[in-house]
């Protein structure tokens, strides 16, 4: 059943920024009963359709599978409040820690044979980011992935907005597992695979991305972008610093690096 636009009292879903930073505050920056990193707002007290307004104190933050649980049943309301009390991040100290980094941490990105420091913009399609992992917004907190999921037909699957996470299909999960995270658009399918490396370092070993007819592949050895025109662009080796964007594509062709420092690239336009 799709989420209503307002609820009775005119409330709309969308929860202004600022409150949203306190509610992350007050969580821990994580699903309180669990400790993900990728959450969905819950309003608890009062439900959403009872609320007149976006109280930061009866809002908190769940995973996808812990807020799936309690809106079919299999949990209830009381069985979060000891969480919401008392959340999970903040009793262990971290959001599903495998995943801090220090204050001053700027995540280096490994993308299969690619490498970037100082790049959060991994990549762009038509100047849309679909791929950004951004330094933590806090010390000791988690990094920040932005990433976008579409079906061949160009409607949007999952979207994972600075943890947030909003699935609009049925078979797509978002899930920290291993010391890594997967998102799947259903068995055995995995559209993305991000694991940390050590402190510094985020290693994305799987990626396949559909957008405007453009394709992106990603595994532990290659990556490669698809054109409408199906111009294929291979990389073997790249190592770029200090860019604004790592990827930048659009019907003209593509923009490796913006504003570089530092770039060394191996590969091949066919």
């Amino acid at each position: 059943m799709a989420i209503e636009a307002e609820n009775r009292f005119g409330l709309k879903r969308r929860i202004p920024e600022p409150i949203k930073i306190q509610i992350r505050k007050n969580a821990g920056y994580g699903c309180v009963r669990c400790g993900n990193i990728f959450y969905e707002y819950h309003h608890h007290n009062p439900p959403f359709a009872s609320a007149h307004t976006h109280d930061p104190m009866g809002i908190t933050l769940l995973c996808h599978r812990c807020h799936g649980q309690l809106n079919k049943g299999f949990l209830k309301p009381a069985d979060f409040a000891p969480f919401i009390a008392s959340p999970w991040p903040l009793r262990q100290g971290f959001s599903c820690g495998n995943f801090g980094f220090g204050s001053h941490a700027n995540p280096r990105i490994e993308i299969g044979p690619v490498t970037a420091e100082s790049t959060s913009v991994v990549l762009e399609i038509e100047t849309f980011t679909l791929l950004e992992i951004e330094p933590p917004e806090e010390p000791n907190t988690p990094f920040r992935l932005t990433a976008f999921f579409t079906a061949s037909d160009g409607s949007l699957t999952t979207a994972i907005v600075r943890n947030e996470v909003k699935i609009c299909a049925d078979n797509w999960d978002v899930n920290v597992e291993r010391g890594g995270i997967k998102v799947r658009s259903g068995p055995r399918q995995i559209a993305l695979a991000i694991q940390r490396v050590d402190h510094q370092t985020i290693r994305v070993t799987r990626l396949k991305m559909e957008f405007l007819g453009f394709v992106v592949r990603c595994t532990d050895h290659d990556f490669s972008i698809i054109s409408p025109a199906k111009t294929r662009f291979i990389a073997n080796r790249l190592d770029i610093s200090q860019s604004e964007s790592l990827f930048s594509v659009d019907a003209e062709g593509m923009r490796i690096g913006t504003g570089i420092n530092r770039f060394r690239f191996k590969g091949s336009f066919l």
